[in-house]
């Protein structure tokens, strides 16, 4: 297939299952095996909500919907 999806539903499991906010949930797309988009979402820095980062190739990078610099 031309398109790949990427999952990691849990990165970090273990503070997750402690109860600890401190974990993320990621989903990335590759097309023909180059990442052309990408977003995670971490729900610790905010309280009550937490932040999406999301890039998509030549469309820049964001923390929700805010435009972030990726040095």
């Amino acid at each position: 297939p031309d398109f790949l999806w990427v999952l990691d539903p849990l990165d970090g499991t273990k503070n997750f299952l402690h109860g600890l906010p401190v974990y993320a949930c990621s989903v990335g797309v590759l097309y023909k095996g180059a990442p052309v988009a990408g977003a995670v979402f971490v729900p610790w820095p905010v309280e009550g909500g937490g932040i999406v980062f999301h890039a998509h190739k030549g469309g820049g990078a964001f923390a929700d919907s805010e435009m972030i610099s990726v040095h």
